[in-house]
């Protein structure tokens, strides 16, 4: 999985959509996804004018966490295949769901089949996790 960085994500906002890259897969329609307009003021948006359409296929790392705690080097080298790590978080505790290690919401764990999933419980407002993807300043 490749992500672009910032430069590169300006390199192709500020491309007039003629470059020798092959052309991204069409954007999903983005009905109700335009950024407040209170926000321009504060913020630079790269996605105003028109270019919203254009960053929506970029892609950014999102994780869920489940829990985070600090060791020291020593326990680190001691850990062997067995080891259990206490956190000191409640099993029933909601997940944080992380954008390019940035929380913007949190949910609970489910099963999706064979898999892990994460039914979101709250959400930052689109503005925050245009933020947190990097995708405005």
């Amino acid at each position: 999985m490749e992500f672009l960085d910032q430069s590169e994500i300006d390199a192709l906002l500020a491309s007039d959509g003629e470059s020798e890259a092959p052309e991204p897969p069409p954007a999903p329609k983005s009905e109700g996804l335009r950024p407040a307009p209170e926000l321009a003021d504060r913020y630079r948006l790269v996605a105003d004018g028109g270019q919203l359409e254009r960053i929506l296929p970029i892609r950014v790392p999102v994780r869920v966490r489940l829990a985070d705690r600090r060791m020291d080097v020593g326990q680190l080298l001691e850990l062997t295949i067995g080891t259990i790590i206490e956190f000191d978080r409640s099993a029933e505790a909601e997940l944080d769901l992380v954008a390019n290690n940035v929380p913007i919401g949190t949910g609970n764990a489910v099963k999706c089949g064979e898999n892990f999933g994460l039914r979101v419980a709250r959400i930052q407002p689109q503005i925050e996790r245009l933020l947190a993807a990097g995708l405005i300043r």
